[in-house]
Parts: structure tokens; C-alpha cells; sequence
């Protein structure tokens, strides 16, 4: 990448980072504990939904791009061969603006609306067919966001207006045990005004660093109790008229201008490595060349 290129990191998985150029241009796949950087090819962001997971029983990191226009199908790039497929897609009904998928379990998930209620369809990284995870609600009126928090599908549930006289309402749900529509569980009601992301839990704690706007934002839960009521996230936002149980702190990253949005991303140390062989053919050879022996 030229040196006074302008990076953006669009989505990451475990020790990946995948990030653009100026504009969209171009991708590359980055592992930064081993330096390695990979571009991938025929690169196109645009009305697209994008994602990235492991395939364990090729191992085979796949990268997935979903179409706004149903007819183009589903692009799936192999990082280990090297290469694109076109596969058909079985799936009923549109992305929404989501852009960036959460893999969890081989599978790359998105929020898909339609003529019926929302679903989150899971996009299995071996099979490169869909599968439907439902939700705890059969609402189209309200807000989703979602990802992946410890090992769990989470979901953001925005309830009522934008406005504080409205008293916006956003759940936070987790999937329990994964497909199980009965297992979505509420943990954490937050009666606040922005649309956050929980990133991850600290130190296997039951505190919760929280994306909220441009801020980083750590949640403690004093009482562990499992469901809340808490006004505000920003400590500038609480109202002396309102309790909760439990604390908020913002925490202060060198380098990052509050007043600018900041994208924010998981990221887990690893030796993964992004020069894999294109071997294929010469172990199909020599598997070949040993039976006829």
C-alpha cells in the first residue's frame, strides 16, 4: 500500500483486519503479528454486504460479498486458492444497511428484511449456503444491531423514538445456544438516546466494553445482576433524576480525536498465516502418482 494512502478497516475476524484504500479502492487482508498483507483481488464495496470467517474443514479463510441486486448471487474468494466463485443465492429478501457481517460457527451472518419479518440469515463458509436464525421478535418496526460478543450472537434492539421524549429503549439480547430461537436471552436494558455496540467482555468479567458513538465506553455491573435499567451510557447524558445499578466509565485512547467517528474493531493475536500454497493440483498429483505405484 502507497505510504500516504488513506486506510480505513471496514470488519475484521480473530487475527484479520480487512482494510481499503482511499475511497474503497482496494482491500487488503492484514495480519498484523506476522506483517503479512494480502490484496484481494476484482475488489467492488459498493451496494454490497461484505464479511470474512474460517472454513475449519478446508482451512480456508473465505471472503464474502452479498449484492443488493439478488440476480448477481454471492462472491466468495478463497484466500488459499487464490481465487473467486459465484454461487447462487437462495436467500429471500434484501440486506439492510448493515455492511459488515458477524461470523460466528463457520458462518457469516447479516439482518435480512422482507415481505416477513426480519431474520438474520447465516451464511455457512463450507457449505456457501444460507440457513435463517429468527429472532426474539417478529418486529419490523424496530432497530437492529448485531454481532458477535464472546462466542455468542448479540442483538441491539432499539424500541421507541430518537428523541428523549420518547424514552428510546435499547435490549441487549444474546443467543444462548446458537440457532435457538428460544434461548435469546435479555441481559441489559439501556434507556438511551444512541445506537451502541458491546465489543466484548473484560477479563472474564461481567464488564462490558461498549462502542457508543465515536466513544469507547466501559460498563460495570456493581450488584452482577443480569437484567437492568440504566439511563444513559454518556456520562454528560444522566439525569440526577434517574438511578441504576451500575457505572460507566469512558476511556481515553491516545491518538483518537473524540470529535471524530472512529471505527473500533476486535482483534485477537495469532500466527495465521496469509501465504498459503496454492498446492491443490501438485497433492492431487502426487496422492495420484502413489496409488497407481
Amino acid at each position: 500500500m502507497e505510504s500516504d494512502a488513506e486506510l480505513v478497516c471496514i470488519g475484521s475476524y480473530n487475527s484479520l483486519l480487512c482494510i481499503t484504500t482511499d475511497e474503497y479502492a482496494e482491500l487488503f487482508v492484514c495480519n498484523p503479528s506476522t506483517r503479512e498483507c494480502k490484496q484481494i483481488p476484482d475488489f467492488d464495496y459498493d451496494n454490497a454486504s461484505h464479511g470474512i470467517g474460517y472454513a475449519e474443514s478446508t482451512d480456508d479463510y473465505k471472503y464474502v460479498r452479498i449484492y443488493d441486486d439478488a440476480q448477481k448471487g454471492i462472491d466468495v474468494y478463497s484466500l488459499r486458492k487464490d481465487s473467486w466463485t459465484n454461487v447462487q443465492n437462495d436467500f429471500h429478501g434484501c440486506c439492510t444497511d448493515q455492511v459488515w457481517g458477524a461470523t460466528l460457527n463457520g458462518a457469516v451472518h447479516w439482518m435480512f428484511t422482507g415481505n416477513g419479518p426480519s431474520v438474520i440469515g447465516a451464511f455457512d463458509l463450507v457449505e456457501e449456503k444460507f440457513k435463517t436464525l429468527l429472532l426474539p421478535y417478529d418486529n419490523n418496526n424496530f432497530r437492529y444491531n448485531f454481532g458477535v460478543l464472546n462466542n455468542h450472537l448479540f442483538l441491539v434492539i432499539q424500541k421507541g423514538g430518537h428523541h428523549r421524549i420518547y424514552h428510546p429503549c435499547n435490549e441487549l439480547w444474546i443467543m444462548k445456544d446458537y440457532g435457538v430461537k428460544a434461548s435469546w436471552t435479555r441481559i441489559l436494558n439501556l434507556s438511551l438516546h444512541n445506537f451502541y455496540k458491546p465489543l466484548c467482555y473484560l477479563n472474564n468479567t461481567e464488564t462490558i466494553l461498549i462502542r457508543n458513538k465515536n466513544k469507547l465506553v466501559v460498563f460495570c455491573n456493581k450488584h452482577d445482576r443480569k437484567y437492568l435499567n440504566i439511563d444513559a451510557i454518556d456520562e454528560d447524558d444522566i439525569d440526577e433524576d434517574y438511578s441504576f445499578e451500575g457505572e460507566f466509565k469512558t476511556l481515553k485512547v491516545d491518538g483518537v480525536d473524540e470529535d471524530y467517528w472512529t471505527s473500533v474493531h476486535m482483534y485477537v493475536e495469532s500466527l495465521v498465516s496469509l501465504n498459503y500454497k496454492n498446492d491443490f493440483t501438485s497433492e492431487e498429483n502426487a496422492l495420484r502418482e502413489y496409488w497407481f505405484q
